[in-house]
């Protein structure tokens, strides 16, 4: 994607392909902070050159989010996408995962519900079940978070962040032994997570104490 913005600077999906890629490194493994300050950079470009497509504005409007810390920035990034285009699936998908950082899980709940009546065959529909779970996470609903994990996982063997999401749900709902036995299928999925590695983002400090200690007695490294 570095290659096609050399070819054309003004290209302005490139910029949010190349977002989506430090997203997914995100995910596998943290982001160091020069690539923090990039992603900041490639979310801007997208903006600027793709003020008018959906698909850029959303995938800037998460990275900001995401990455960077600007919530109420992604969140009205999002907004304008979804403004743009009502039937992206992918934007409403983003936009539940920025209502959950937001602490707005009901809206997060609407947003990818209608995702998945967009897109029932979506190849990611794992990462809608997955931000479902932490919707309901947020709620403390944890046995409706714990099924939204699972079907994740059905569908997604390998996804590190419904793993994570089952192991702290089943913590907090008390059945230690599904949320050890979620811990293990993380650690062999992403073996390099860690309680010290995890962000919680604007997590308030005794939610993120809550979320911290559910993943300790789950069995996660410090």
């Amino acid at each position: 994607f570095y290659k096609a913005i050399e070819l054309d600077p003004n290209y302005a999906q490139a910029h949010a392909f190349a977002l989506q890629c430090y997203i997914w490194r995100n995910t596998a493994r943290g982001l160091t902070d020069e690539e923090r300050r990039e992603t900041a950079r490639l979310a801007r470009e997208a903006v600027r050159l793709g003020k008018d497509d959906a698909f850029s504005l959303s995938w800037a409007g998460f990275s900001l989010a995401a990455n960077n810390g600007e919530l109420e920035n992604g969140a009205a990034l999002l907004d304008r996408a979804l403004a743009l285009n009502p039937n992206l699936a992918r934007s409403w998908n983003l936009s539940g995962w920025v209502r959950v950082f937001l602490n707005q899980p009901e809206i997060a709940i609407e947003h990818l519900a209608r995702a998945m009546r967009l897109s029932p065959l979506d190849l990611a529909f794992h990462a809608m079940e997955t931000a479902m779970a932490a919707a309901h996470l947020r709620a403390d609903r944890y046995d409706q978070a714990s099924l939204w994990a699972e079907k994740a996982l059905r569908d997604q063997p390998n996804s590190a962040d419904a793993a994570q999401l089952l192991a702290t749900s089943c913590a907090l709902g008390g059945d230690m032994e599904r949320a050890r036995s979620a811990m293990q299928r993380l650690l062999q999925i992403a073996p390099g997570r860690r309680i010290s590695n995890r962000s919680f983002g604007r997590t308030p400090p005794e939610r993120q104490a809550l979320i911290e200690s559910a993943l300790r007695k789950a069995g996660m490294p410090e």
